[in-house]
């Protein structure tokens, strides 16, 4: 017997972004990397806020350096980068298997219209 599809609701926006995360935490686990050293990490430009006891952590684990005034990603960061970047990748074609370019696009569509509506709402 074919069951009906849930239909799109705040529960199951939340269940999805759950499980979708714990993926997440897990491919950083996997790397010894934090999610607050993720952000900083994946996001090394000068000017970027990041806190400064995540760069501290970065500096001590030879991921990032200062250069110029700059905080910079070293060889081994960039690595690392790559390497969680990989992860990721591999694990969205797992997840997004089998769906289409249409219904990919679609949700994109909703969530994104139910981001934009939720945050106008918060002011």
């Amino acid at each position: 017997m074919p069951t009906t599809p849930p239909t799109l609701n705040g529960q199951l926006i939340g269940r999805t972004h759950q499980a979708t995360r714990a993926v997440f935490d897990r491919i950083l686990a996997a790397t010894g990397t934090t999610f607050a050293q993720w952000i900083a990490l994946n996001h090394t430009v000068p000017g970027s806020p990041v806190p400064p006891a995540t760069i501290a952590e970065l500096l001590d684990l030879g991921l990032v350096c200062i250069a110029d005034e700059h905080v910079a990603r070293t060889a081994a960061g960039e690595a690392r980068v790559a390497a969680i970047r990989a992860a990721i990748a591999a694990s969205g074609e797992r997840l997004y298997a089998g769906l289409t370019p249409d219904d990919l696009a679609t949700t994109g569509r909703v969530l994104s219209l139910i981001a934009t509506r939720a945050e106008a709402e918060l002011g």
